[in-house]
């Protein structure tokens, strides 16, 4: 997984880079298997003008296709890219699991039809089956 921070109106020292990136790979360790990797933009709101208000946005991109977004506002950076973190990974959690229940469901719902269908046909076909089995000799 490979993260990309970048920094937008804001100077961001190598020991806050590592810091935000460990945080990160906190979160989304789990996820490592579906995720090609994440791009975090941290903007300074007021600009050059100072002020608390900065804003952080983390751009997952899936393996199969797809992409996850989540935006937030924070006081200072490690607050914002904390906040953040935490929400992306609940919402990476719940976009792969939307992912792969939907496919399986459906699956299912085939295969079951599919049997019944074989079966109704097997009856049909068979007459002695089921008649045969109540006769007496």
């Amino acid at each position: 997984m490979q993260i990309n921070i970048k920094g937008r109106q804001v100077r961001l020292q190598d020991e806050t880079i590592k810091s935000m990136k460990r945080r990160l790979r906190f979160s989304l360790s789990r996820f490592g298997h579906a995720i090609q990797g994440v791009t975090v933009q941290l903007t300074d709101i007021n600009g050059p003008k100072g002020g608390h208000d900065k804003e952080c946005l983390i751009i997952v991109n899936l393996q199969k296709g797809g992409k996850v977004v989540v935006q937030g506002n924070g006081t200072d950076c490690d607050l914002a890219l904390n906040h953040c973190a935490d929400r992306i990974g609940r919402t990476v959690d719940r976009e792969l699991t939307r992912r792969r229940t939907s496919p399986i469901r459906k699956m299912r719902r085939q295969m079951r039809a599919e049997k019944d269908v074989a079966l109704n046909d097997e009856n049909r076909l068979d007459p002695e089956g089921s008649e045969g089995a109540h006769q007496l000799p």
